[in-house]
């Protein structure tokens, strides 16, 4: 689905990545007290960071969701079998679907993850996927890698 510069894009309500067999809400999210990207509340939906582009604009939009909890496994628990080609479909407050396309993935140890290549500027019309993976560190918290899973609009 291409945008034209007349089409306004609207926030984000519903995420369904048909190859994980995955349909969630979606969450508005900003920045902690720490400056870091906030996570969903409720581990079954995902945070779109509302201080980057809407998906389906131009530039990288970031989806984040909780890799699991203490209960188990949360929504992007499976995010890491996703295939370059696999489907990611946005459905935003309009009603309009935008479908996206894995192009890539990757994992990178949590303090140097390439931010600016995540969030930075992109003249495409990108929507990168994160969650945790890696070996959890009890200590800190939180496990020691971020998977970033990069798509694409389709146009």
């Amino acid at each position: 689905m291409k945008l034209h510069a007349s089409q306004q894009a609207a926030a984000p309500l519903r995420i369904k990545i048909p190859a994980l067999d995955l349909d969630a809400a979606v969450e508005s999210v900003a920045k902690t007290a720490s400056g870091h990207m906030d996570v969903p509340k409720d581990v079954k939906n995902v945070a779109w960071y509302n201080l980057g582009p809407l998906p389906g604009v131009q530039g990288n939009a970031v989806i984040s969701g909780h890799y699991d909890d203490t209960k188990g496994p949360a929504v992007f628990y499976k995010l890491s079998k996703l295939k370059v080609g696999d489907q990611v479909i946005v459905t935003d407050a309009d009603g309009m679907d935008l479908t996206f396309v894995v192009v890539s993935k990757e994992s990178y140890p949590v303090d140097k993850a390439p931010l600016n290549r995540i969030f930075g500027f992109d003249l495409e019309r990108d929507l990168n996927l994160i969650t945790c993976s890696g070996r959890w560190n009890s200590k800190a918290r939180t496990y020691n890698q971020r998977l970033v899973v990069y798509t694409r609009l389709v146009q």
